[in-house]
This record gives structure tokens, C-alpha cells and sequence, in this order.
């Protein structure tokens, strides 16, 4: 084998490495931002939900205690409809976040038999992902409105 051949082995073998060492990090870096992603939808479903439950364990005590109160803790309703659409807020961010991996996963197998499908499911899957982040971030939104107007009424309750 020739210097000129070898060489040229060497460089498609390290270009190669190379390529796959960066294929390799960028799945991995996708599969964090996947991670934390759902790390973020968990808690925004949590801390909606337990701040709901919350409301309503403090708003059942001071009626226990007060059975005036009923009239008064009217205005509650709306921090917690606030936090009850920050719950529906993640639920539907994970659904969408499902729709989307679907879209992806089905776009490789689609592509062979029905290349203008995968086009439309592409568009579909990044429709998907931007209205999972337009969810997520509105039902910490929902989860901060929720938590300032109980704030308010149940500071003008108690005064």
C-alpha cells in the first residue's frame, strides 16, 4: 500500500472517530435536556397540585373554626382556579411532549415509504415541542398568580 493511501486511510479513520464521538455527545446532551425537562414538568404538577390541596386544607380549617368564613373566602376561588390550570397547564405540556416523541419516532419509519409525510411530521413534532414550553412555563405562571392572589385574600381574611 502506497504513503499517499495510507495517509488518506488515517485521515477518513480519525475523521470518522471524530464524527462519532460528536453524534455520541450530542445524544447524550439530548437525552440531560430530555431528562430535565421532565424534571421540570414533574415539579410545575407538583407544586401546583400541592399548593391547590394546600389552599383548600387552610381554607377547610378556618371554616372549621369560623363558619362565617364561607362568604368571606369567596375570593379564593380564583387563586385556586390559578393553580388547578397551572396542574392542567403540565398535564398538557406531557402530553405534548408524548405527541412529540411520537412525531420523532415515527418520521424515520415513515421515511422510506411516504417521504412527504416525514415533512409534516417534523413540523408537527417542533409544533409540539413549542407549545410544551409555552406550557410549562405558563403553569409556573399559573402556579406564581395562584400563590400571590391566596396571598392577598387570605391576608385580608385574617385581618
Amino acid at each position: 500500500m502506497s504513503p499517499e493511501l495510507e495517509t488518506d486511510s488515517d485521515e477518513a479513520r480519525r475523521r470518522y472517530e471524530r464524527e462519532t464521538q460528536l453524534k455520541e455527545s450530542m445524544i447524550e446532551a439530548n437525552r440531560r435536556a430530555a431528562d430535565l425537562g421532565i424534571a421540570a414538568l414533574k415539579a410545575a404538577l407538583l407544586i401546583n397540585g400541592a399548593a391547590a390541596i394546600a389552599l383548600l386544607t387552610f381554607v377547610s380549617q378556618l371554616a372549621l373554626r369560623d363558619s362565617a368564613l364561607g362568604p368571606r373566602a369567596v375570593p379564593l376561588v380564583s387563586p385556586l382556579t390559578l393553580l388547578v390550570l397551572g396542574v392542567l397547564s403540565a398535564a398538557l405540556a406531557i402530553g405534548l411532549g408524548y405527541l412529540r416523541a411520537y412525531f420523532e419516532t415515527t418520521i424515520y419509519s415513515l421515511a422510506i415509504m411516504y417521504p412527504n409525510q416525514t415533512k409534516k411530521r417534523r413540523r408537527l413534532a417542533f409544533i409540539c415541542f413549542g407549545m410544551g414550553i409555552i406550557c410549562t412555563i405558563g403553569s409556573y405562571a399559573f402556579f406564581l398568580a395562584g400563590i400571590l392572589g391566596a396571598g392577598n385574600v387570605i391576608k385580608a381574611l385574617l385581618e
